[in-house]
């Protein structure tokens, strides 16, 4: 008969030795995904789904990952607020932006400053809030954004 194991409760942080995290820090600590998916026809498309990253997690990872931060489709981190910054989206330079984000929601995001800078910097941008879901399709090397409605 095999018998399991008892491992101890993991404990995020040590008493004593760390405060409670502030929201950044949690932020800053979300998951962050880069991937290359490969369509039918061979060609690949990068990404990099940047989580709740603010302007520090940013500055780390793109000090940290350096060129693999540079990608064809950007999830703007943390739903496009301002303290994401604009420093990951010059580094990801990409050729489409997405905001993951609630209409209407409370917090007003995603914020006018990093809208105006995606703007400036000639980066399309789809918006869950005003397109809805949308299915991101690579086809004959373009991609394709199709309505989910």
């Amino acid at each position: 008969a095999s018998r399991r194991r008892s491992l101890p409760p993991i404990s995020r942080y040590a008493p004593g030795r760390w405060s409670d995290p502030s929201s950044s820090d949690e932020n800053n600590a979300s998951l962050v995904l880069r991937a290359e998916l490969t369509g039918a026809d061979g060609g690949t498309t990068s990404w990099l789904l940047a989580g709740d990253l603010e302007e520090e997690g940013a500055r780390t990872l793109v000090r940290t990952a350096g060129p693999l931060v540079d990608v064809d489709v950007l999830k703007v981190s943390h739903h496009g607020a301002r303290n994401g910054g604009t420093g990951i989206i010059d580094a990801a330079d990409p050729r489409l932006a997405v905001v993951s984000v609630g209409r209407g929601n409370d917090y007003g995001h995603p914020h006018p400053s990093i809208l105006a800078h995606l703007e400036r910097s000639g980066v399309p941008l789809l918006r869950t809030d005003e397109h809805g879901g949308v299915a991101l399709v690579q086809q004959e090397r373009r991609l394709l954004a199709v309505p989910l409605r």
